[in-house]
């Protein structure tokens, strides 16, 4: 999937700015980022990414309502779920949503791009 492009939603500037530069750094293009799934809904359509990387935790709506929503309206939207080790469920309730897989965090370079390999 290397030079796809990629949506980031964390509501973490930090996280947000690891995630990106782990992406650019392995080939992959960050087409939009953002800091809530309302947001992220709103310009789906115009970013048109390839992939979405969704937090499980968000002050607006959570990760899995996030990834319902896309699923829903777009039929081809790629999502995967960034999580902790303890958010077991939300993991799980993710991939009932829609989404391909998980990145565990904290999030480790090999691991990230590892599992976008797995789901190109």
């Amino acid at each position: 999937m290397a030079n796809k492009r990629v949506m980031i939603i964390d509501p973490n500037m930090y996280n947000r700015m690891v995630l990106s530069n782990i992406l650019v750094t392995n080939g992959y293009s960050v087409c939009y980022e953002t800091s809530n799934g309302a947001d992220a809904i709103a310009h789906y359509e115009k970013a048109r990414p390839d992939l979405v990387i969704v937090e499980a935790q968000m002050p607006d709506r959570d990760g899995i309502a996030v990834i319902t929503e896309l699923c829903r309206k777009y039929l081809d939207c790629r999502t995967l779920l960034m999580a902790s080790a303890g958010q077991r469920s939300s993991v799980c309730a993710a991939m009932s949503a829609g989404a391909l897989d998980f990145i565990p965090k904290p999030l480790n370079e090999r691991r990230v791009i590892n599992i976008l390999k797995k789901v190109a």
